[in-house]
């Protein structure tokens, strides 16, 4: 076998893309993957400079590159820690590194060049760029809240023992929350899971009726709803509704458009409890639920035969994309 037939051996049977270029830059062989790759047939490119692979504003640089090459060859990495990319025949460009290898052939210099498509490396690059900053966002606010918490519920309680309770209570409702915003791999929180887990934190098991279609929350909403929730529940218990035998809530959810926006409408309504009047002054979890979600509305209105609390908030764009909301059919916690 000839010194060139072993040249054209290595080079077809290369897993990757790969072509040979002598020290001019003119390609002398090519193989079926760089064919796939860059969409040539290999006669179009044997006898063509390899610069026709790569954009016209990098071809200049790559000449002084190759010629600086020549004089000092040795095997390299192009492309490592900066952006490279190839040309395709279509006009596409594609980020690529390169693996030069220099040979050679009848006592001159040819270059062994392994082409690597890094699109999808790229892609997962970006991807985990944006989801660390993503969860970032997320422990920052998730943070602030707690602190929140801790300083106002430590104004509104008279022992330590009553604030830890009370604290750990709320904490354990915004981890539930954050269960699934703080998941990598989703954006949003399904509203019906995360009303579940509250229902059945507080322990009101069946006497909580919930309806509502399928759709989600965004992450900045997941936690302080949670926490709401958690509030309507324990004072529920601990004054309203679900502090006689006979009384139940109604929890109930519908989409709508809002001033030209997609928003969820959230009810939640005390029924068979003692009769409510208006309370003197407003404590922590009151002023929590009326302003915990990020660029919510909120009315409570406190009724005699039951509390109606009320809120709309903007539909996450993901579910207002998909047109969530659209059917659902009614539940029941517990």
């Amino acid at each position: 076998m000839s010194h060139d037939d072993r040249l054209e051996l290595l080079v077809e049977g290369a897993l990757h893309a790969t072509l040979l270029a002598d020290r001019q830059g003119t390609i002398l062989a090519v193989n079926g993957e760089a064919e796939r790759l860059f969409g040539y047939a290999r006669q179009e490119l044997i006898g063509a400079p390899v610069e026709r692979l790569l954009p016209e504003p990098l071809r200049s640089a790559h000449r002084r590159l190759r010629e600086d090459y020549g004089r000092t060859p040795s095997p390299r990495r192009m492309g490592a820690g900066r952006d490279l990319y190839g040309l395709r025949k279509d006009g596409s460009r594609v980020p690529i590194e390169i693996g030069l290898n220099p040979l050679k052939e009848d006592g001159d210099l040819v270059i062994l060049a392994t082409i690597t498509d890094i699109t999808e490396r790229k892609r997962m690059d970006t991807e985990r760029d944006l989801l660390i900053r993503e969860l970032s966002h997320r422990v920052k606010n998730s943070l602030a809240l707690a602190f929140a918490i801790a300083k106002h519920t430590w104004r509104t309680v008279e022992t330590p023992d009553a604030f830890l309770d009370a604290y750990a209570e709320r904490l354990q409702a915004l981890s539930r929350g954050n269960d699934d915003s703080l998941n990598l791999t989703r954006r949003d929180a399904d509203l019906a899971d995360l009303v579940q887990r509250e229902i059945e934190a507080v322990g009101a098991g069946g006497r909580v009726a919930v309806a509502g279609p399928a759709v989600v929350v965004s992450r900045d909403q997941a936690g302080p709803l949670a926490l709401v929730i958690h509030e309507m529940a324990t004072n529920a218990y601990k004054y309203g509704a679900l502090s006689e035998p006979a009384g139940s809530v109604r929890l109930e959810w519908s989409c709508e458009a809002d001033g030209g926006a997609q928003c969820i409408h959230v009810v939640w309504k005390e029924i068979g409890g003692p009769t409510v009047s208006v309370p003197r002054r407003r404590g922590f979890g009151h002023r929590m639920i009326e302003a915990a979600i990020p660029d919510a509305r909120v009315d409570i209105v406190f009724e005699p035969d039951g509390l109606r609390y009320e809120l709309v908030l903007p539909m996450a764009a993901s579910a207002a994309a998909a047109g969530a909301g659209s059917s659902g059919t009614a539940r029941k916690a517990g």
